[in-house]
């Protein structure tokens, strides 16, 4: 039995994060690499996403190196979505700052991925994106929305 595909639609960022006296600039971030890293698990992965020129290809083959399709995320002129968060001793956390005005608002596109795939999505730049590429693609869709200061940070 072939395990189901699931195509992975979200941000795909650059985080800056702070903790304690440590922090890490650039760390790979964003809803769509999150939602595979968990997805990849128990079935084959393909995430759609728009990166910029800032873009490290070295997250991209991290993400490759631990079996998540990357052929699906699209390099565009332009800044991609930063963010800069300070977690706390106790767990919690705080947004320092967004390039959410300047950065990058190109939408991928569906021309990648694997026939027939499910369709998973979470917190996207454009909250109607979704639905549209859901439509597009004769997918089965999936949404999960969480406010900006959600969840750990990524690790492969």
């Amino acid at each position: 039995m072939t395990a189901p595909a699931v195509l992975a639609v979200g941000t795909v960022s650059l985080d800056t994060i702070e903790s304690g006296a440590k922090s890490a600039k650039d760390v790979l971030g964003g809803s769509a690499p999150y939602f595979g890293a968990a997805a990849r698990v128990s079935c084959a992965v393909e995430l759609l996403g728009v990166v910029g020129e800032d873009f490290p290809q070295g997250h991209l083959d991290r993400l490759r190196d631990a079996g998540i399709g990357t052929d699906g995320i699209e390099r565009h002129p332009g800044e991609t979505f930063k963010w800069q968060v300070r977690y706390a001793r106790d767990g919690s956390r705080e947004t320092l700052g967004t390039n959410r005005e300047t950065a990058l608002r190109a939408a991928p596109g569906l021309d990648t991925g694997p026939e027939g795939a499910f369709f998973g999505q979470h917190r996207p730049l454009d909250p109607g994106s979704g639905l549209g590429f859901s439509r597009n693609a004769g997918l089965c869709g999936l949404r999960h929305h969480e406010p900006l200061d959600s969840g750990p940070a990524l690790r492969l």
